[in-house]
């Protein structure tokens, strides 16, 4: 409670200026007092400026917890990114399966993925070499030292102070809505 009388009283005035202008393929997410306040403030930032951060951001705020499926268009912005990104590990074949492989990007830098995937799953389908998947667990955990750049972390664990406690993590993927990440 203190915590939210405390970003009310410092960014009043800035909430009028805040507003969402994202298009979605998924159901209207309305959010409420509080969890609207950050929703807004957190649109300040000047890095949080695709729409699928904002999506994301409303999803999690929301607090329903379900899978979130990306579109065929962000998707499509997906590949083009980390195809030309050289910062990914090396593809690591699936849990019992030789078809197909899974490399972990660092996305944290990008314009449009920074603030949506940070660090995801990219899945190839291995005889052809072709991205057919991605999965991340979006949260805003800490993670161990090395895994985020220091003022990546400190951002993360800030907001997971101001979030509410109704707010849930999900699972954000195209078409493997079956992804469970291990020792995320």
């Amino acid at each position: 409670m203190m915590r939210s009388i405390l970003l009310l009283i410092c960014l009043t005035p800035l909430l009028s200026f805040a507003t969402d202008s994202s298009s979605t393929t998924h159901p209207a997410e309305k959010l409420k007092g509080y969890k609207r306040m950050l929703y807004n403030v957190v649109l300040l930032h000047p890095k949080m400026n695709s729409p699928l951060e904002k999506e994301l951001l409303k999803h999690y705020l929301s607090g329903s917890g379900t899978t979130y499926e990306m579109s065929d268009d962000d998707f499509t912005i997906l590949k083009k990114t980390v195809a030309g990104c050289k910062c990914g590990t090396a593809c690591t074949p699936g849990t019992g399966s030789q078809t197909y492989c899974i490399s972990r990007f660092d996305l944290n830098a990008d314009a449009y993925f920074g603030w949506a995937l940070g660090n995801a799953y990219c899945i190839y389908e291995t005889s052809t070499g072709q991205l057919v998947s991605v999965a991340d667990i979006y949260d805003f955990n800490r993670a161990k030292a090395g895994v985020r750049k220091l003022k990546n972390e400190l951002i993360t664990r800030l907001f997971n102070i101001l979030s509410p406690a109704s707010a849930k993590s999900f699972v954000v993927t195209y078409k493997a809505v079956g992804f469970v990440a291990a020792g995320n």
